[in-house]
């Protein structure tokens, strides 16, 4: 029986128990002497006995006994799911991997790369340490066994680094400690290695960048491709007030529907006002006799620094233009000295964007 029954008269049985029971709070009674608990006076139970969880209690650490823990698990229930519930229980106790590799690898020493001596990290052990299942993360963090880094070897210690770093062949001269030639030949080459290692790997650091910024503006490049027309095109005219003071100025040829177009700007040197026209060019000799091509033009003058917006012209042409020799339709008029004044031209700059769409084709027989 409990101690806590001791003082409790059982006029039947005269503490045999011969019909033992338990209430719902695990305390045994003769139910013979008692219809309630005799200690919480609560119910009695319905007729099967309980059994707590064993890791309700924790090792004695003065004593080879066990002792009841206030912070150990508080579960109750029938025997027959006692079994399963100690397997899964989160108060169950898990040896500490770190103490145990200690106990495993002699002095608990774990050498990532271990040149040519072997290492000495002291005279004593850790003794096994057991956490409670639900502990076991937080205890990681700050186990003392844990594994650190030498600074000296850079072996990877999982018992007493202080220790070890005292009697680490690779730790800095002194009294207790000397180094050999050997030794201190040892150590310069692996500095070396290290600091070759060290330079290598900013070196890759540097051109994998290069190489993800060259990625990603290609990835880009790509992108503005595949989602751009291909009737656009895009003029940037470079000494544009010199081109005008020659007289004329033209594009590179692009291609609508493998026809080659080309855009040129004619400017009227005796124009008092600083006229000049852009004009849409098609060569008639890319387009047999009889064939016409109908265009429609859309033109935009970038404004890089005025306060007004950017200047749009649309326009409908048809190919080929039995007026011209050049293939050149009528041009529209811009006044330089207004583009000069209002932003659009910027260092002598003139950014031009168009979009040429054919509307139709057809043929006509005289």
């Amino acid at each position: 029986m409990d101690l806590e029954n001791e003082n409790i008269d059982f006029v039947k049985c005269l503490h045999i128990v011969v019909t033992p029971n338990q209430c719902e709070r695990s305390h045994f009674f003769c139910f013979s002497c008692f219809k309630k608990c005799p200690i919480c006076k609560n119910i009695r139970s319905n007729g099967f006995i309980n059994t707590i969880c064993k890791y309700q209690f924790k090792e004695d650490e003065n004593s080879f006994g066990f002792v009841e823990d206030s912070e150990g698990c508080t579960f109750s229930g029938p025997l027959k799911n006692i079994a399963h519930h100690e397997e899964t229980c989160k108060y169950r106790f898990e040896d500490c991997i770190y103490s145990v590799q200690n106990n495993k690898k002699s002095y608990g020493l774990f050498i990532k790369n271990n040149i040519r001596y072997g290492f000495y990290t002291g005279k004593t052990k850790p003794s096994k340490c057991k956490i409670r299942f639900k502990d076991l993360d937080f205890h990681y963090l700050v186990c003392p066994f844990r594994p650190k880094e030498c600074k000296f070897c850079k072996s990877e210690i999982l018992y007493s680094i202080k220790e070890h770093e005292n009697f680490c062949s690779f730790s800095p001269m002194s009294e207790t400690n000397e180094l050999d030639n050997d030794q201190i030949e040892i150590l310069r080459i692996k500095k070396q290695h290290q600091e070759v290692i060290l330079s290598l790997k900013k070196e890759f650091s540097i051109q994998q960048m290069e190489k993800e910024k060259t990625i990603l503006k290609l990835e880009k490049l790509v992108k503005e491709n595949l989602s751009e027309p291909k009737n656009k095109f895009h003029w940037k005219i470079k000494n544009y007030l010199e081109f005008i003071r020659i007289g004329y100025c033209k594009s590179d040829k692009f291609l609508v529907q493998n026809f080659q177009f080309q855009f040129c700007i004619l400017s009227d040197r005796d124009s008092i006002e600083g006229k000049s026209y852009i004009r849409l060019q098609l060569d008639s000799s890319d387009i047999p006799k009889g064939k016409f091509i109908n265009t429609e033009i859309s033109l935009k003058f970038k404004n890089q620094s005025g306060p007004l917006g950017n200047l749009y012209l649309e326009s409908n042409l048809t190919f080929p233009i039995l007026t011209s020799d050049s293939g050149c339709g009528v041009g529209h008029s811009i006044n330089t000295h207004d583009l000069e004044s209002n932003g659009f031209i910027k260092n002598n700059t003139l950014l031009i964007s168009a979009e040429v769409k054919i509307k139709d084709i057809f043929w006509l027989v005289e």
